[in-house]
């Protein structure tokens, strides 16, 4: 198996896969990548066959350097998304190649056990693509990858901010302190001065050492991200928050996370991304009910449940169509509010992608006129029967 890890020592082989191309010149090829932190492994895939492979180092430029030849045979180059981000993807965009960055979880799989390697797992990307069968993830600009990075640093440090706190209460119940009843001001002053063990205090304060440092991080991660959508996402910003019970917060992490809304289809589309749709398990007669598939970012999907608890206390109507939904669950809240945290995502998009600020009266209005389309449809029916 050939190795190439630099321009000069390519071009040899270069000349061998164009000339393996060029028998069959009418015939696009596909490429696909196993990507990995020091190495990728490229194959190719022609007609029916992997015409050629080979193993290389990860450097981006030299390997859109090796494969530039073979641009106008080229029918798309396709790699499994990962820790390696899209800058290979963007690189090879820059040379005028399609790329598809395919999500792992719905890359096809054997239903038995298989050999696996660099070498395997790139042909059969290649021939996948050939074939259309890979689903594509969308690939962000390095402006969009940059500023969902520091919202999933406030993710970041949000997490790390619990765990400090789980760890106070933690020491405080191993040693029969009583508990913590909030994280206020005055609690946690109150707790830099109760009397316990020289230990217990130097453990506590370093504690509350962290927990503050944590605190300051989020301040200032909250006041970039504040700039970030009054920079950047302003419309955005005013139109999502413009919702009852939708903060800022969710409001930034809705717009940064499903960057260029308009890629989406329909609301569907979007519960689906979010992870806000049911699970379906019906074959002949048998159709179970399943829980959400969980997909997408977790963070997003609590934050629309969260706004959606606020949303049904600041809206009666709201709180009306919660109630209809409990009752048909059974009683069951979980499932009420996830239903209602869907309903929220969807009408997010909506008024983003319209350009529109929530309307009460326009949203009333919609469900009358649904309402008697119902009516309508319901009464063809029984005529026609």
């Amino acid at each position: 198996m050939p190795r190439i890890s630099t321009k000069h020592e390519g071009t040899m082989f270069q000349r061998r896969i164009l000339k393996k191309i060029e028998k069959s010149p009418t015939t696009p090829i596909t490429i696909g990548l196993d990507v990995h932190k020091s190495s990728i492994h490229a194959a190719i895939f022609q007609g029916d066959t992997v015409i050629t492979d080979w193993r290389t180092s990860a450097n981006y430029d030299a390997l859109a350097d090796q494969i530039l030849p073979l641009l106008s045979f080229t029918k798309v180059i396709a790699y499994e998304a990962g820790p390696t981000g899209f800058s290979l993807a963007r690189i090879l965009q820059q040379h005028g190649f399609k790329v598809v960055v395919c999500a792992p979880a719905h890359t096809p799989r054997a239903s038995v056990r298989q050999n696996k390697s660099d070498r395997i797992d790139a042909a059969k990307l290649a021939q996948f693509s050939a074939y259309n069968m890979l689903t594509a993830v969308t690939i962000p600009t390095e402006q969009e990858e940059q500023e969902r990075l520091v919202l999933r640093h406030r993710n970041a440090i949000v997490d790390k901010a619990r765990r400090v706190k789980q760890q106070i209460k933690a020491e405080f119940l191993f040693f029969g302190m009583g508990e913590i009843a909030s994280w206020s001001r005055n609690e946690i002053e109150h707790l830099s001065e109760i009397p316990c063990s020289e230990n217990q205090r130097f453990a506590l304060d370093s504690l509350l050492r962290e927990m503050d440092m944590f605190d300051g991080e989020l301040k200032a991660t909250n006041v970039r991200i504040e700039r970030i959508m009054k920079e950047h996402h302003a419309d955005a910003k005013v139109i999502l928050e413009s919702h009852p019970g939708v903060g800022p917060v969710t409001a930034a992490t809705f717009a940064l996370e499903l960057f260029r809304p308009k890629r989406f289809r329909n609301g569907r589309r979007v519960a689906s991304f979010l992870g806000l749709a049911p699970g379906k398990d019906q074959t002949g007669e048998t159709d179970r009910s399943q829980p959400l598939l969980k997909r997408g970012q977790g963070r997003l999907r609590s934050q629309l449940i969260e706004a959606a608890w606020r949303w049904i206390r600041l809206d009666p109507a709201a709180r009306s169509v919660y109630g209809r939904i409990a009752s048909k669950k059974k009683g069951n809240a979980k499932k009420a509010i996830a239903a209602m945290a869907r309903r929220l995502a969807v009408r997010l998009w909506t008024m983003w992608t319209r350009g529109e600020m929530y309307n009460p009266e326009k949203v009333n209005q919609g469900k009358i006129q649904s309402k008697q389309h119902r009516g309508v449809t319901r009464k063809t029916k029984a005529a026609a029967s």
